[in-house]
């Protein structure tokens, strides 16, 4: 319960303070090849097959990304 209490706080905090917004391309093959690998024992354990195909990128905010990703890395 204390971690997700602290993890509110941080994501309270990134609400708060003023972000620069630089956009750049991010591809969305990688990012969702590291959700799919975050899941892949999940995945083996209820035989669910996962693949991924075209190489779409879009203009994004890298370090928004990064934020989310620690966030949500740090509650498992």
């Amino acid at each position: 319960m204390d971690k997700i209490i602290k993890k509110m706080l941080e994501m309270s905090k990134l609400d708060s303070e003023p972000i620069e917004i630089n956009f750049e391309s991010v591809s969305l093959n990688e990012i969702s090849s590291e959700i799919i690998n975050r899941y892949k024992n999940i995945c083996d354990e209820k035989s669910i097959t996962t693949y991924i195909t075209g190489e779409a990128v879009v203009k994004e905010s890298y370090k928004i990304i990064v934020s989310c990703r620690k966030c949500i890395n740090s509650c498992k």
